[in-house]
């Protein structure tokens, strides 16, 4: 009330959006991302390892993490001033300059069924976004003085923090994008997990949200209580007396560049936590890993139990098995160049008024191969190609039964557009649809679907 009623107080604490300068709220020493929603972790081990071994043995004993990579953590919406123009672009979401993020380049495995037929080098293919929700530690690093005989002098050691302290240290939360490279994750991963796939990007909202602010929004997780049900109970030094989470709506938009329009294909919340942020932060220093003011842990993709709650383009095509639809009529499994990813994540209650995160947005820029040239990021060509300069050497695969044949062949014909016709494929789709899982099929459709058209630039 005293703010709402004295403007020569509003004039010195508000400033406008158009005078703002965005930029990262800290300077982040480390990143931690967590794999802490039961219901993506679910989904996940679903997909790859079947419904009765969704879950790894250790899951629900402790809060699953890795190391990320803290100089490509980029903040949401920059400006020019904490960014180049190339990193940069004006677009139509809420008309502010929206950061960008780079298709990256890594390893891909050439044969899905068969890494045994090793890897090539290329554009990452099936890019993703990953809604979290991240975490900022603050106040004096957990570390206690021994004496050294050798130096003769005291060295600060790290302890181990109580979940009482770790509360304390919460400084506050931020909107994540923590954007993945999935097939070069596929090849990489095994044995110690994701590597290039995860380094290349990760977006964060700028406006801080502290611990106090969300307090009124405290609310129980999806999963109740931790141990039901015969379940593990957590270990004594993660059982939480105060657990929980907060009621926070999260949602994730895509905006082609085809559209100025966007479509919201993700609802979520940040009640779809089995591990609570304190328990994430308690298990972290465990070892006595010292945590800094202005380290960043992050929740890990937060999924609900619906297909509309799901936090990934992984699950929502289902590894892309299905297509989500976009109200300009395209369809996406995975996001192409151009497609804005617009997260936005806010709390309301009756009574509590609402607390806003501000939105965590970036549009994917194509790849740049290796090896890297910066000149061609400035070369504008002043004469547009024809079509059948700008698409060459198609090579054209065709199966049995499929009328997607002959309607690409049409198309290409009357665009002038040379290409070359393999039907040397002997695949009967409507007779045979085991085929669609052989090698040979595999090896140019690594989706499996009807009907197996692939464009392949040769």
């Amino acid at each position: 009330n005293r703010l709402q009623q004295n403007s020569a107080l509003q004039s010195q604490c508000m400033h406008p959006l158009s005078t703002t300068l965005y930029h990262l709220p800290a300077s982040i020493g480390d990143y931690t991302d967590f794999y802490s929603s039961r219901e993506h972790a679910t989904n996940v081990g679903i997909m790859f390892r079947g419904r009765d071994n969704a879950l790894q043995p250790n899951w629900l004993h402790l809060p699953v993490g890795y190391h990320g990579r803290s100089s490509s953590v980029y903040p949401s919406l920059a400006s020019s001033a904490t960014t180049s123009e190339n990193d940069c672009e004006r677009n139509s979401v809420g008309g502010e300059k929206m950061s960008t993020v780079r298709r990256p380049c890594g390893q891909l495995q050439v044969d899905p069924l068969d890494p045994a037929k090793g890897s090539i080098y290329g554009p990452c293919k099936l890019m993703d976004f990953e809604l979290e929700v991240a975490f900022f530690v603050g106040g004096p690093t957990n570390t206690d003085y021994e004496q050294d005989h050798n130096q003769q002098h005291q060295q600060p050691r790290g302890r181990p923090l109580t979940l009482s302290e770790a509360q304390d240290r919460i400084f506050g939360y931020v909107l994540m994008n923590d954007w993945s490279a999935r097939d070069i994750q596929k090849w990489e991963y095994v044995p110690l997990g994701p590597f290039t796939s995860k380094n290349f990007a990760t977006m964060i909202s700028t406006w801080v949200v502290t611990s106090m602010a969300l307090e009124p929004f405290r609310c129980e997780t999806s999963a109740g209580v931790q141990g039901g049900g015969g379940e593990p109970v957590p270990l004594e030094y993660l059982k939480d007396p105060n657990y929980g989470s907060y009621d926070v709506n999260l949602s994730v938009s895509i905006q082609p560049s085809s559209t100025s329009a966007s479509t919201q294909i993700c609802t979520s919340n940040l009640k779809h936590m089995y591990w609570s942020s304190a328990q994430q932060l308690v298990h972290h220093s465990v070892t006595g890993c010292p945590m800094n003011a202005g380290d960043l842990l992050a929740s890990g993709t937060i999924s609900g139990k619906e297909q509309h709650n799901f936090g990934s383009m992984l699950e929502l095509s289902w590894k892309g098995s299905r297509e989500v639809k976009l109200e300009n009529g395209e369809v996406r499994k995975f996001l192409k160049d151009g497609d804005a990813v617009i997260m936005k994540g806010w709390c309301q209650r009756e009574g509590s008024g609402r607390v806003g995160f501000g939105q965590c947005s970036a549009r994917i820029l194509p790849a740049i191969p290796f090896p890297y040239d910066s000149s061609k990021e400035k070369v504008v060509e002043s004469t547009p190609k024809q079509p059948g300069e700008r698409y060459t050497n198609f090579k054209l695969y065709g199966c049995w039964w499929s009328s997607c044949s002959w309607t690409v062949r049409i198309a290409l014909t009357a665009k002038g557009i040379p290409y070359e016709y393999d039907t040397h494929i002997p695949i009967n789709i409507k007779l045979d649809e085991k085929a669609l899982t052989s090698d040979k099929h595999s090896s140019i459709n690594p989706m499996q679907q009807q009907a197996p058209t692939v464009l392949e630039f040769m």
